[in-house]
C-alpha cells in the first residue's frame, strides 16, 4: 500500500489500487453485528426466511454449544465426587451427537464439539484414576490393617 503524491484527490482514494466513492465510507474493521453481516445469531427476519434445515443444523450447533459448556464445567467441578463424573460423560457424547447433526445439516459446529470431547476426555480420566486408585488402595496391606483397625474401634 503506497499514497500517491502526484494523485489529484477527485472523490478517489489516494492509496493505490482502491477508491470510495465520494459521500460513501468503508469500514475494513466492521464490527459484529453490524447491519446482521457478521452476527452470529439471525435475525428474526432471517430466521424466517431460512430452510427448515438450516434451522435445525443451526438450532442443534447451540445445542451442542450449550452441552459443551455445562459437561465442561460438570466434569472439572466433580472431580472431587466421581461417581457424577458420569452426568458430564452422557452429556458429552450428547453433544457430540449434536454437533455431527448441524455438520449434516451444513452448519458448522467446531466449537460445540471440541467442548463436548474435553467433558468426556476429562470424565473419562476421573473415572479411570478413581478406579485405579481404588485398585491401588485395596491391594496396600497397610490400608488394609488399618481398615481391620476401624472396624475393631468400631464394634
Amino acid at each position: 500500500m503506497s499514497i500517491n503524491p502526484n494523485h489529484s484527490n477527485n472523490g478517489s482514494n489516494p492509496v493505490e489500487g482502491t477508491s470510495v466513492q465520494p459521500g460513501t465510507h468503508h469500514n475494513d474493521y466492521a464490527q459484529p453485528g453490524v447491519n446482521n453481516q457478521y452476527s452470529a445469531q439471525p435475525t428474526d427476519n432471517q430466521w424466517r426466511q431460512m430452510e427448515a434445515s438450516q434451522q435445525q443444523g443451526l438450532s442443534s450447533a447451540n445445542t451442542s454449544k450449550v452441552l459443551g459448556i455445562i459437561a465442561l464445567v460438570l466434569s472439572v467441578i466433580l472431580v472431587v465426587f466421581p461417581l457424577g463424573e458420569i452426568l458430564p460423560l452422557i452429556l458429552g457424547f450428547i453433544g457430540v451427537s449434536k454437533a455431527n447433526k448441524a455438520k449434516r445439516f451444513g452448519v458448522p459446529a467446531k466449537g460445540g464439539k471440541i467442548m463436548n470431547i474435553l467433558a468426556i476426555i476429562i470424565s473419562l480420566l476421573v473415572i479411570a484414576l478413581v478406579i485405579i486408585a481404588t485398585i491401588v488402595l485395596a491391594n496396600n496391606p497397610d490400608f488394609q490393617q488399618m481398615l481391620r483397625d476401624a472396624q475393631n474401634q468400631v464394634s
